[in-house]
């Protein structure tokens, strides 16, 4: 079993990132390792209708996000575990792995959404595209009330 040192909690804010949260709290509780709660910022949905990508200012966004994570998830926290918050903004798959690659991170953690049908079918998941692309572990956690795929 390997020590994690490193973990990254990975949130879209949904139900399954909830659910994701308290297992990347156990996590990082049982091997005492420093956790990164990150929230990327997807640009995808706004390059899909331009034929250029416009230059943005997320600094707004960026501080109100990272506003929400300070307060749906550090509180949530208990001391004896060292935590940062990261707002990124880019392809959510693509940023996360970057990150892992960057600070030399051991496990990811992330909720499924549990999407079906064409749109899964279509554009995969995030977890999906972190499991292919990650050097390290994904932990994809599923949340009791999600709907199944069916294949």
């Amino acid at each position: 079993m390997e020590d994690y040192k490193k973990i990254l909690f990975g949130t879209d804010f949904s139900e399954n990132a909830d659910v994701a949260f308290e297992h990347a709290i156990n996590l990082a509780g049982k091997y005492k390792a420093r956790l990164y709660i990150v929230h990327v910022i997807n640009i995808a949905p706004m390059a899909t209708y331009e034929p250029y990508m416009p230059v943005i200012d997320f600094s707004d966004f960026s501080r109100n996000v990272e506003a929400r994570l300070q307060k749906d998830y550090i509180p949530r926290i208990p001391p004896s575990i060292t935590a940062e918050s990261k707002v990124l903004s880019g392809y959510p798959a693509v940023e996360m792995a970057n990150f892992v690659d960057q600070e030399g991170v051991d496990l990811i953690v992330v909720g499924a959404h549990g999407e079906s049908g064409l749109v899964y079918t279509l554009f995969g998941s995030v977890a999906d595209r972190l499991v292919r692309r990650a050097r390290c572990s994904v932990l994809v956690v599923r949340s009791s009330s999600a709907t199944h795929n069916q294949e």
